[in-house]
């Protein structure tokens, strides 16, 4: 199973953008953000773990030892795991277009094929 990415340019901070995908995902409150927050020397330091019905999302910085150099113009990305290519393809789309209609932008790809 290949896992789809959410590619998300802003110029926001990194827990600017969990809040959003917090909110999104049905988490909000006002710790919402910091509640997901994690560290990992392998996933480049800081980063964000959301959990919805089994499916796991990564909030990433794109930066350092976890950056994708082909989507170096983006600066977080957000990895949808759920065991489902097809539930993951369809994940992320959706919330890519909920991302763009909030006024970022974001682009669905799966670069671990």
């Amino acid at each position: 199973m290949k896992p789809y990415e959410v590619y998300i340019r802003s110029q926001l901070e990194h827990g600017q953008v969990a809040r959003i995908l917090a909110c999104l995902l049905g988490q909000a409150d006002s710790k919402a953000a910091d509640a997901y927050k994690r560290e990992s020397s392998n996933l480049g330091g800081t980063y964000y773990r959301f959990e919805v019905i089994e499916v796991e999302f990564l909030l990433l910085r794109n930066a350092g030892d976890v950056e994708i150099p082909e989507r170096g113009d983006f600066q977080f990305y957000l990895v949808i795991r759920s065991g489902s290519e097809r539930l993951d393809h369809a994940l992320a789309v959706h919330v890519a277009r909920i991302l763009e209609r909030d006024g970022l932008v974001a682009e669905v790809d799966s670069l671990s094929a």
